[in-house]
């Protein structure tokens, strides 16, 4: 009895077609994995920054949080609680991912963020009454509304990610910090 096989070109077709879709399944993968990366670290930054009220009580005295980017310009950096405006006293430190951009796109430029003592850091306080303040004229002043500062995975921000979103952590004049997803700009 005569068993005819597959062609050579039967082969191939089915080898392409296979190999079509675990590329869609390879990239669609990558996506949900680097999109849980940036959940992750923003999720992260927000325990962080809400500890700092804590540390505030603690220490009886107003303490500071002080971001520098990667570099000067990010991203990655690190965000730390000092005791004073130059970061010198750090209490706690974070270091955020090379992979995540935070408050370095155009669409938000870290709204009542005072510019750090040093060049290249942005700077908030919490004072004793669990204030958000920053420093004006007069000394420590009250922001009047949230403080801003926007998570993007690098991917996102050059493009090669999609669909493209962005967390936005926001910090109250009272100390309280609200982590929302929205659409990149």
């Amino acid at each position: 009895m005569w068993r005819r096989g597959f062609s050579l070109v039967e082969l191939l077709v089915v080898l392409a077609i296979l190999a079509f879709v675990a590329l869609i399944g390879t990239i669609q993968v990558l996506g949900f994995i680097q999109k849980n990366e940036l959940q992750s670290e923003a999720q992260q930054i927000k325990a962080f920054l809400q500890d700092v009220p804590q540390l505030v009580a603690k220490h009886q005295a107003p303490l500071w949080v002080i971001f520098r980017p990667a570099g000067g310009t990010g991203p990655g950096g690190v965000l730390r609680v000092a005791r004073d405006q130059a970061g010198t006293q750090v209490l706690r430190e974070r270091q955020i991912k090379s992979s995540i951009a935070f408050g370095l796109t155009s669409a938000v430029e870290w709204l009542n963020w005072a510019p750090g003592a040093v060049s290249g850091t942005y700077t908030l306080a919490c004072d004793t009454f669990n204030r958000a303040v920053r420093p004006g004229p007069a000394g420590l002043e009250q922001i009047q509304s949230p403080a801003l500062g926007v998570l993007v995975h690098e991917k996102m921000r050059t493009g090669n990610l999609r669909p493209r979103y962005r967390w936005v952590l926001s910090i109250s004049p009272v100390w309280d910090v609200g982590l929302v997803r929205g659409p990149a700009t």
